[in-house]
């Protein structure tokens, strides 16, 4: 795995005040408007969204649902039939766990 500065955050946190994310790569989730999808990418935080050009500066005070996830908080991409969106964990439901384990 290569060291990206989302890499190096999500290891902060996992040891520090947040533990590990509670979705993995593959986990099957429910977002906030009712779609099901698939986990395709894990964000660290917000500011990790935004270094990645996935969102632009002022998306979630723009979101017209207040969001349960701070911006602090774990962030996911998921892969609906649609398209993709990015949802915060707190935001999401788990449907289906992966039926593979992911080691890091």
């Amino acid at each position: 795995m290569s060291v990206t500065p989302n890499n190096v955050r999500i290891r902060e946190l996992t040891t520090s005040r947040c533990g590990p994310p509670r979705f993995t790569f593959g986990s099957i989730v429910r977002e906030p408007y009712g779609s099901e999808g698939a986990i395709d990418v894990v964000y660290a935080d917000y500011q990790a969204a935004l270094d990645a050009f996935i969102i632009r500066k002022g998306w979630y005070e723009a979101q017209e649902r207040p969001l349960k996830t701070p911006k602090t908080g774990y962030w996911y991409g998921v892969v609906l039939s649609t398209g993709a969106v990015l949802v915060g964990e707190d935001d999401l439901e788990l449907v289906r766990a992966p039926a593979f384990v992911v080691q890091a």
